[in-house]
This record gives C-alpha cells, sequence and structure tokens, in this order.
C-alpha cells in the first residue's frame, strides 16, 4: 500500500477584494497586478496549441476557449501554427497536483505570470496548475462595450497565499450523492483556485471486503475513478476522509457487524476487539488504494463510548495508597 500523509483540519480561504478602479473585480485577488491603457480585442485572438502538445495543455486551451465563449459569445479558435495575435502558454514541468512538500509563495509550482498586451496574451508558470490558474483569472477579465469585447491591458503575478486550499463535503448521511452535482462543485472549488476536496465517509464508499457495509448509500468504486480523473483536470486533488472510529453506527446496525462495536448495535468500532482491529486496516487500505492523493485523512471525533469505557478501565485499575 503507498504510504499516505495523514492530515487533520481542512483549509478554507478565499481572497475577496476590489483589484482595480473602472475593471472588474478579480477572485482571489492576484498578488500583484498592474493596468495599462490598451485593450485588446477577443475577436482578433486565437490560442497557439503545440502539435505535440500534453493532454493537460490541450485540456488548458478548449478550456479558455470554452469560457470566453460562454461569458462573451467570442470562441477562440484553438490553432497550430504561430501567427497574429494569440493566447501563449508557457509551463515547467513541476507536477500538476499538490504533494506533500507543497510551497507557498512566488516559489510555488501554482504560481504563474500573465501579461495581456496589444499583441496578444503570455501565460508563464511553473506546472500546468499555474497555467490552469492563469485562465481562472483571464476568464473573469473580459469587459465589453456594446458588441466589441476585449481584455485590458495588464501585467498580473500571481502565487498562493496558502499551499493547501480545501473544502471537505460529507457522503455520509444516507442516500444523498449525486456525481454531477459532486462535479460542480469541483469546477467552482477550480475557478477559485482551490487544489484540494475531501470526500468524507462513514460507509457510504463501495468496499469488496465488506459488501454490506453502506448497503444502500454507498458510492460506486467506478464513480469515485470518473471523480478522481474529472478533478486532476482541473488540479484538484480528491483526499479520501475516512471516519473512524466513530460515526459508523449504520455499519453496527447490520447483524453480521454488530458485536465489532462498543456495544451491540452500537455507534463505534470497539478498540480492544482483534476482529474490529482487522476490520479497520482492511477498511483503510481498500480506501487508501482507491484514492491515488498522498494524503489520507481520517476523523477520530465522537468516540463517546471508547472514552467511556477507557474510563472504567482506568478505575478499574487503581489502587489506594491508604
Amino acid at each position: 500500500m503507498m504510504m499516505k500523509h495523514i492530515i487533520f483540519l481542512p483549509v478554507f480561504m478565499f481572497s475577496v477584494t476590489i483589484t482595480g478602479q473602472g475593471h472588474n473585480t478579480l477572485l482571489p485577488q492576484p498578488q500583484e497586478i498592474r493596468y495599462g491603457s490598451g485593450k485588446l480585442p477577443l475577436a482578433e485572438l486565437t490560442i497557439y496549441l503545440p502539435p505535440k502538445a500534453s493532454e493537460e495543455d490541450r485540456f488548458n486551451a478548449s478550456q479558455l476557449s470554452d469560457y470566453l465563449g460562454r461569458r462573451t459569445g467570442i470562441v477562440l479558435p484553438v490553432v497550430n501554427v504561430r501567427q497574429g495575435r494569440q493566447v501563449v502558454i508557457e509551463h515547467g514541468d513541476m507536477p500538476a497536483l499538490p504533494g506533500l512538500d507543497e510551497k507557498k509563495g512566488q516559489e510555488s509550482r501554482e504560481s504563474y505570470r500573465l501579461t495581456i498586451s496589444k499583441d496578444g496574451i503570455h501565460i508563464k508558470a511553473g506546472s500546468s496548475a499555474g497555467a490552469f490558474y492563469a485562465i481562472q483569472t483571464i476568464r473573469q477579465m473580459p469587459e465589453c462595450d456594446g458588441k466589441n469585447c476585449f481584455l485590458p491591458e495588464a501585467e498580473i503575478s500571481d502565487w498562493p497565499e496558502l499551499p493547501y486550499r480545501g473544502l471537505l463535503v460529507a457522503y455520509a448521511e444516507g442516500a444523498v450523492f449525486n456525481e454531477q452535482f459532486t462535479k460542480e462543485i469541483i469546477d467552482e472549488l477550480a475557478r477559485f483556485k482551490s487544489n484540494q476536496f475531501m470526500f468524507y465517509s462513514e460507509s457510504s464508499i463501495e468496499l469488496d471486503s465488506f459488501p454490506l457495509v453502506g448497503y444502500k448509500s454507498k458510492v460506486k468504486k467506478e464513480t469515485i475513478r470518473r471523480l478522481i480523473q474529472y478533478a486532476r483536470e482541473r488540479h484538484v486533488d480528491i483526499i479520501p476522509f475516512q471516519a473512524l472510529y466513530g460515526h459508523l453506527h449504520d455499519i453496527f446496525r447490520t447483524e453480521r457487524y454488530s458485536s465489532l462495536s462498543t456495544v451491540p448495535y452500537g455507534f463505534e468500532f470497539d478498540p480492544t476487539n482483534p476482529q474490529a482491529r482487522e476490520m479497520v486496516k482492511k477498511m483503510i487500505k481498500e480506501i487508501s488504494d482507491l484514492f491515488p492523493s498522498p494524503f489520507f485523512h481520517v476523523g477520530f471525533d465522537e468516540t463517546w463510548f471508547t472514552r467511556r469505557l477507557a474510563r472504567m478501565e482506568r478505575s478499574s485499575t487503581r489502587t489506594s495508597i491508604f
């Protein structure tokens, strides 16, 4: 099993600040932005894509064309030759998703520099993620005067203030999972340059080792794989967040597993039961193998009965010194 990095507290933050008088508000606000007096007409632009471009570059180019087309009605063609006014995207080969040693600031793999001039648009980033975030900035910038739409002349340098930026979504309360809605959440996270999505589960993920777990509300593995790929294209890492040992009353309502709880048909695994510990190990391994993320978030809250048992155990072993 791949080694995972355990995390305990997700972070949420977005910047909400007006960035330039007379221009569109950009969210989150770029670290540095300087506007010029010129304008770049959208109708005169194409997006340059090298003939041997990577899948990530093809995705970024198509996303930019789609975003601007939906916002302005002007669809920017994606072409394989350098000519005229173009959007040119350059980036290094740093990882596309956040890792264990993520950095903030100008040296971050997610940093980018965006130049908009009368000659076209130039994006330079350390990774495809940085290029993608530059595109999220561009999509907010079109200004229209009647039927004419343009981008303001600007120099933008941007980098993350926090290396990890995410949202936790709970899929644990019955059959409430919706794949399309989940994709829409991922789209919004990507739009505001977040890079982590925590998939919270109690007993809602399909497990081959324990087919009765989450019988009515389980999310199929193939569905999760599709979501992982969808999120990766948008530079969002999906992190499993598994509740252990508490919050698992749905498991212990099933007769087969009821004796593994602190009390029959209870709420949490009994940590003193070897069979319970073995089940926990198998659950963690199967879920960890499903998610390629280097992170695995474990929830250990609300283990009320385990705490009571621990207090009772301590009380029973105390002896008086008098």
